[in-house]
């Protein structure tokens, strides 16, 4: 709340929710006393509720890892492949979007499968990771917050930190080699 008390008849106030959490009713609300009383009431549009989205879990890509910001309480979700694998050529770009009815706008996370080697990569340069995955790979935290800027999907900058971005790692599979 932008305010201070004390609380006085005709007190304006400005309501944010923390982070970049949707904000529900008004963000604005007056303080008003009734004609026949003295308690007043925070009057607005509505009862003010600050909401985010609810999706379920995703799970993380083998040989990969979903990074999803903190910022909205993962809202926004995407996977990265280490350098050496990439998305199945059938896989559109593994981008994940909580929707306000809690179900993501894709629910297929596919493995990063091997690449061999001179084969062209099927999503953009920072989709990818050298190294193994690790919760605090800053690489992948960093491409991630990239990604979030350059489609405004960082409403307040300050939040966008490599802090607040969390990674979840998937299982390292070697198959490079399929045996028959």
């Amino acid at each position: 709340m932008s305010c201070k008390g004390p609380f006085t008849e005709g007190t304006v106030c400005e309501l944010k929710c923390p982070m970049a959490i949707r904000l529900i009713g008004s963000s604005i609300i007056t303080c008003t006393r009734p004609a026949s009383g003295y308690a007043g009431y925070w009057d607005g549009d509505g009862e003010p509720q600050c909401k985010k989205a609810t999706c379920p879990p995703l799970r993380a890509p083998n040989n990969g890892a979903l990074v999803c910001d903190k910022w909205s309480s993962g809202f926004m979700c995407q996977i990265q492949c280490n350098e050496d694998y990439d998305i199945p050529s059938s896989t559109s770009l593994p981008t994940y979007v909580c929707q306000d009815n809690g179900v993501w706008n894709n629910q297929h996370v596919p493995d990063c499968v091997y690449r061999e080697y001179g084969e062209p990569l099927r999503m953009p340069k920072n989709y990818y990771f050298t190294g193994r995955c690790r919760p605090g790979h800053p690489e992948v935290k960093k491409s991630f917050l990239d990604y979030a800027e350059a489609r405004d999907m960082c409403p307040i900058r300050a939040y966008c930190t490599v802090e607040n971005v969390e990674i979840k790692c998937g299982d390292e599979v070697d198959d490079e080699f399929e045996y028959f």
